[in-house]
């Protein structure tokens, strides 16, 4: 199985200097680092609104995290495969997984996939992606992951025409829903942005990876499910850390700013729920975590305590106890390692996660005070996007008028593509530019 091939760049090669000492990984990981769309996340809300506080998360320190956790599960799936602790695997299982993750520089791979997961995220969160959607629905589509890949492909500096040139395997790594945008949406998912690649972006990675996978592998890893709408189905191996350690991020991160915000407090976790789910902890977890002795009054008591210590103590207790709750199935309908095997969480796993995560949701992403603020981010990138169609030889950028003037069939993607890449406050600031009377003046830099 070919592994090594994998580390090759998606759309063409490129000579090494001689004095080039990187590997690919290490280079995908450095051209993600210095680029525009990366740094910008530090201006894009992750849950709670920018500026109110100087503790929790934004998309920047979100990436971060998710880059460090992906690591994390790697060295635990690492030790696991060392100590011979995964019961459904033969010795070849091992051997085939062991050769995943034992390629050069896998850790910075890793990275770089943390990082680069969320940089097609627009202003204002999920409030950003839904106006977009509504504004592209005809047009080819928005959508978060979509613009991710989009990035990396075409939009970002490094090279003229192919973005950042990701190697093969950076791609599957951040390609969650190979599902193309025109398959995927029905009136069922016309107010949500369908989870999706744009169709131009389909065509493209389903071409350059028929290079390294059977036909068979391939047709299998596109196939879709219907439910209320198609959804895709498969994940690479390298793509399941990623968002096995976003997953986590989402549960417990930003339950860590709700606490420490005071938005969650202890009278909103129910503590037999809790109790009932400690009781049934695996064996091995509970002696690696003997200090919880399933006390779950104490661990929300200490969770939502003052003590930023002890708070951080229980938030590393979570994390240790899902990412040691990983396992992987076995896929044999594929050829590939990297499709056959699939990181999870157990069922344990799921309860827990979902137990906290539930919290999140019910207390801080759905309360009116997150809401408001995300309807207001949609409202302003819905103006936004409606003023620059009507003016786009006033109001883009020169460069955005440059390309405006040279592919006009492409109007609503290039504003799309413009307004996805502005920071929260950039919105803000073109927005009160353009519609406050008062605000703004030709001095102003943009």
């Amino acid at each position: 199985m070919k592994i090594k091939e994998l580390e090759e760049r998606l759309f063409s090669s490129e000579e090494n200097n001689i004095l080039e000492y990187r590997s690919n990984f290490f280079r995908d990981r450095a051209r993600l680092v210095h680029s525009a769309a990366f740094r910008r996340l530090q201006g894009k809300t992750q849950v709670l609104g920018l500026g109110e506080s100087d503790f929790y998360r934004t998309q920047l320190t979100h990436s971060l995290e998710v880059a460090s956790l992906s690591q994390s599960i790697a060295k635990s799936i690492a030790d696991k495969i060392k100590h011979n602790k995964y019961k459904n695997f033969s010795a070849t299982d091992y051997q085939n997984v062991e050769k995943l993750i034992s390629v050069d520089d896998y850790e910075f791979l890793l990275e770089a996939i943390g990082l680069a997961h969320d940089i097609g995220h627009p202003p204002f969160g999920h409030g950003g992606e839904r106006a977009l959607h509504k504004k592209m629905k005809s047009h080819g589509g928005f959508e978060g992951n979509a613009q991710t890949i989009r990035i990396l492909n075409k939009l970002a500096e490094y090279d003229n025409n192919h973005g950042l040139n990701p190697t093969v395997r950076l791609v599957l790594g951040v390609l969650k829903y190979p599902i193309k945008f025109s398959e995927s949406l029905n009136e069922h998912n016309s107010i949500k942005p369908p989870k999706c690649i744009y169709d131009d972006d389909y065509q493209i990675i389903k071409e350059k990876l028929s290079q390294y996978f059977t036909t068979q592998d391939l047709e299998q890893f596109f196939e879709t499910k219907p439910v209320k709408y198609k959804e895709s189905v498969h994940k690479s191996f390298d793509c399941l850390i990623m968002e096995l350690a976003d997953d986590i991020s989402y549960a417990v991160h930003d339950l860590e700013d709700g606490v420490a915000l005071r938005l969650l407090r202890e009278d909103m976790f129910d503590i037999d729920d809790l109790k009932n789910i400690f009781e049934k902890m695996p064996a091995e977890l509970k002696e690696k975590v003997k200090d919880i002795n399933c006390d779950a009054k104490k661990f929300i008591n200490e969770l939502c305590c003052s003590s930023n210590k002890k708070r951080k103590k229980c938030i590393n207790t979570l994390i240790y106890l899902l990412i040691n709750s990983i396992q992987i199935e076995i896929n044999s309908n594929f050829q590939h390692h990297i499709f056959m095997y699939t990181p999870k969480l157990t069922n344990w796993g799921m309860i827990v996660k979902n137990y906290f995560f539930s919290r999140v949701k019910e207390n801080i992403i759905l309360s009116p005070e997150v809401q408001h603020l995300e309807l207001k981010g949609e409202k302003i990138v819905e103006a936004l996007f409606d003023i620059l169609y009507a003016n786009p030889e006033t109001l883009l950028e020169i460069k955005d008028r440059k390309l405006l003037s040279s592919n006009p069939q492409m109007k609503e993607r290039i504003i799309c593509d413009y307004i996805a890449g502005m920071t929260d406050s950039y919105a803000s600031k073109i927005y009160k530019r353009i519609f406050i009377p008062d605000n703004g003046s030709v001095f102003d830099r943009l």
